[in-house]
């Protein structure tokens, strides 16, 4: 028998938790409450600007804890706003310029009814490298989504939504009041097992790229119905992706889109899974709240025990980030963690190079393009790390 194997997370003093210098230009004479809002950049993909750690303050310097990693910021209140700020691991200041700012307003539509959970992000096309999803809002109940900004903004935008076909707009000016996102193409089929029974209430999750919006891919998410079927709407032409979320059964496919396609019964087999456990190498206790990119490209958090399990459908590449630990990137042994028991070891991790100066950019878009590289679709691996290398974090 194979002895227990962990995941040990290197800490570093670099990543502790430290106090960030925010100043504030603009202020004007008069008092103004002003909200700043600060993360981890990859929080600002993951989770909408309205629900990000918010301070609120009229001082023009103060100071916000941070943890390790770049970080972005942004002001507003008052009618006024900043651009994002981006700081850099270790950056220790930062100062926002407040401006001149509106609310922006739109309503997501599917076929003229509103379409709450819609996802309206505003990006920054890269230079020959893939976009930056600076940040997102989610539509309410009335399909309304709301963006205070500064009037001098221009950022390029995507409006995405799980069941229809996302829209991109080189600059979110661009964008009617009303964004009507059409059905796509649809992905069809029947769950089944290996003797034939259908299977109802499978999750399904699939991927495509949205075209025209700078490499940026989209998430398509649904569930079989009793008899094992199910359909798939919001699809885009081109590789695209259907497998399973979680369950004791598993189902990966890859392919590529000239149109709606039904791909008939699908068996679903028991999968290949490893068990990865998240600890500190100093001391060996559970790192909660680490986050585990598995092979398709999907983040999961990992349980109170540190443990996550993952799907090797698509490969064995995985990669590991927590905050205050060194973000790490691996390849999965062949039968290493194949057991909750016996869960994955790797100890081996160099540290980050010693922080450098703060580094803040604006972002505001460029004409440069950056257009999503046509994945190869007959061997699932190739295609998991082929979209690795070019997705923008398009998930939750």
């Amino acid at each position: 028998m194979r002895s227990p194997v962990r995941l040990l997370l290197a800490a570093s003093s670099l990543l502790a938790t430290h106090q960030l210098e925010v100043g504030l230009l603009g202020l004007g004479t008069e008092p103004l409450q002003v909200g700043i809002v600060a993360a981890p950049v990859e929080m600002w993909a993951e989770v909408p600007r309205s629900l990000l750690p918010t301070t609120t303050t009229d001082a023009p310097a103060f100071s916000v804890p941070r943890s390790g990693g770049p970080w972005r910021l942004q002001a507003h209140g008052g009618g006024h706003a900043s651009t994002w700020q981006y700081v850099s691991d270790g950056g220790a200041a930062v100062t926002l310029r407040l401006l001149p700012a509106a609310d922006f307003r739109f309503v997501v539509t599917a076929g003229g009814t509103p379409l709450p959970d819609a996802r309206f992000y505003l990006v920054k096309p890269g230079r020959g490298s893939p976009p930056d999803v600076l940040g997102f809002e989610v539509s309410d109940g009335e399909g309304v989504v709301t963006l205070p900004l500064p009037i001098s903004e221009a950022s390029a935008a995507v409006v995405s939504h799980d069941t229809r076909s996302a829209e991109p707009f080189q600059n979110f000016r661009n964008a009617p009041p009303e964004i009507e996102l059409g059905r796509g193409l649809t992905v069809s089929g029947q769950a089944v097992d290996e003797e034939g029974e259908p299977l109802a209430e499978v999750r399904l999750r699939g991927l495509s790229f949205v075209p025209d919006s700078f490499g940026l891919m989209q998430r398509h998410r649904g569930r079989t119905e009793a008899d094992g079927r199910f359909a798939i709407s919001g699809f885009s032409p081109g590789s695209a992706s259907l497998q399973t979320e979680e369950g004791d059964l598993a189902f990966s496919a890859t392919f590529d889109l000239n149109g709606s396609t039904n791909l008939g019964p699908v068996v679903l087999r028991a999968p290949e899974i490893a068990w990865v456990q998240a600890v500190d190498s100093r001391d060996g206790q559970q790192v909660p709240g680490a986050r585990v990119q598995d092979p398709s490209g999907y983040w999961t958090s990992v349980g109170e025990d540190g443990l996550v399990r993952l799907s090797l459908d698509f490969g064995r590449d995985i990669v590991v980030r927590a905050e205050g630990y060194i973000r790490t990137q691996f390849i999965l042994p062949v039968r290493a963690g194949a057991t909750k028991e016996e869960p994955f070891i790797w100890a081996s991790f160099r540290p980050r190079p010693l922080p450098g100066p703060v580094a803040m950019s604006s972002a505001r878009t460029t004409t440069s393009r950056w257009q999503a590289p046509r994945c190869p679709t007959p061997d699932h691996r190739s295609l998991g790390r082929c979209w690795r290398r070019h997705w923008a974090t398009w998930r939750r």
